[in-house]
């Protein structure tokens, strides 16, 4: 980085402030690092957010407290998706994002 350079500086979405503390010490080859761990760790993230969810959905109504069309209705998606995620899978939305950010 040159003088005239200003450093990029990130703001994380709110969902996101318990990743705050990776954003300390910039400009350092131990973030470097720790950023790199984490982003290389990202697929197993979204498996571990994804098997939750499907525990909420089945939870949900295996329990009798929202049917597949309510949580749709809720979580502004098709019945068709919740039943996606339900049985461990992407919404159809997502599955739309992923396949356009792969260039598919």
């Amino acid at each position: 980085m040159t003088a005239e350079t200003k450093p990029q500086t990130s703001v994380l979405p709110e969902i996101f402030s318990a990743l705050e503390p990776l954003f300390a010490d910039p400009h350092t080859i131990d973030r470097a690092k720790r950023l790199g761990e984490v982003l290389n760790a990202i697929p197993e993230l979204q498996k571990a957010l994804r098997d939750a969810r499907s525990e909420d959905v089945n939870h949900l109504k295996d329990s009798g407290q929202m049917t597949y069309d309510e949580q749709a209705a809720a979580l502004n998606l098709t019945y068709a998706s919740v039943a996606r995620i339900a049985n461990g899978g992407r919404s159809g939305k997502e599955y739309a994002k992923a396949k356009k950010q792969s260039g598919g």
